[in-house]
C-alpha cells in the first residue's frame, strides 16, 4: 500500500525520498531527520534537503527544539494546494501557448497514445461538430463522451450514433447493433470512433495502458470514414428492423432508414 502511495506521489511532483518521508510521516508525526533518515536507509543530508523541500511545498511543518521534529500537513489539505497549483499552472500555460500555436488546415494523419490523451481528442472532435455527428463505440467508451454528446445534441449538431448495448440519448438517432455483444466478446479493449461534418475524424481503442488512436483532419479520409460509418448506422437500423418487423418491405424499411445527410461545404 505504501509503495503505491509512493508511485502516486512521484507522479504528482513528489521525489521518491520525498514521498518517502511525507508517507513516514503521516504514520509517525514528530519524527526527528535522523530518525527519518535511519528508518528510510538514507543519508541524514540527504534526508533534511528533502524535509526542507517538503516544508517549502507545504506539506510538513517543523518544530524547533533540541532536536526538531516534524509533522506532516494533512493529506487532503497538501492534494488541495496541489489541485489549486496545477489548474492555477495550467491556465498559465494554456494563455502562452495560445499565443505560439499555428493554426490552419493540416491533412495529415497522426498517432495518438494514451487513454487521456485520446478521450480528450474525442471531446475536442465532438466539440467541433456544427451540423452532424457520427459516432461508433462500445458501452464505457460512449460513457466517456456522453455529456460532451448531450452538449452537441443542445447546439443542435445531429448526433448519429452506433452502439454496441442499449445506450439513449434524448435528441439523439441512436443504432443498437443486433450483434453487439458478439461482436464485443470478439474485440478486446473499446472502441469509440468519431467523424465530425466528414472534416475531423478520430479511430480510437482503448485498452487501459495500452490505448491507441489515429486522428486526421484531412477533409478526403474523414468523409471516405463519414460514408462507411453512415451505412454501419443505416445497416444496424435495419437489422433491428427486420427483427422488430419480419415482414415488412424493403421499401419501407429503407424509407425508416435514411442515412445521416451530408453536411454543406
Amino acid at each position: 500500500m505504501a509503495e503505491s502511495a509512493v508511485v502516486t506521489l512521484q507522479k504528482l511532483g513528489f521525489t521518491g525520498l520525498e514521498a518517502t518521508l511525507y508517507i513516514s510521516l503521516l504514520t509517525a508525526p514528530g519524527s526527528t531527520g535522523y530518525a527519518l533518515a535511519r528508518a528510510a536507509s538514507k543519508p541524514v543530508a540527504n534526508t533534511y534537503k528533502a524535509l526542507e523541500s517538503l516544508e517549502r511545498r507545504g506539506a510538513v511543518t517543523s518544530q524547533d527544539g533540541n532536536a526538531r521534529s516534524y509533522r506532516a500537513v494533512p493529506f487532503t489539505e497538501v492534494l488541495n494546494a496541489l489541485s489549486t497549483d496545477f489548474a492555477t499552472l495550467t491556465a498559465q500555460a494554456g494563455k502562452a501557448l495560445s499565443r505560439l500555436e499555428k493554426t490552419g488546415e493540416d491533412d495529415r494523419v497522426y498517432r495518438l497514445t494514451g487513454r487521456g490523451v485520446i478521450l480528450e481528442r474525442a471531446r475536442s472532435v465532438i466539440a467541433s461538430s456544427k451540423a452532424v455527428l457520427l459516432v461508433d463505440g462500445f458501452p464505457s467508451g460512449l460513457e466517456a463522451v456522453v455529456e460532451n454528446l448531450r452538449t452537441a445534441v443542445k447546439r443542435g449538431v445531429a448526433v448519429h450514433i452506433k452502439a454496441y448495448a442499449p445506450f439513449t440519448l434524448r435528441g439523439a438517432r441512436v443504432a443498437t447493433a443486433v450483434d453487439g455483444d458478439a461482436v464485443m466478446r470478439r474485440r478486446s479493449g473499446t472502441w469509440l470512433n468519431v467523424v465530425s461534418d466528414y472534416r475531423e475524424s478520430l479511430i480510437a481503442l482503448l485498452r487501459d495502458e495500452h490505448s491507441s488512436a489515429v486522428w486526421t483532419a484531412n477533409p478526403y479520409i474523414s468523409f471516405v470514414y463519414y460514408s462507411a460509418l453512415s451505412s454501419e448506422i443505416v445497416h444496424a437500423e435495419l437489422r433491428e428492423l427486420a427483427k422488430a418487423q419480419p415482414d415488412i418491405r424493403l421499401k419501407d424499411a429503407l424509407r425508416k432508414c435514411s442515412p445521416p445527410s451530408i453536411p454543406e461545404n
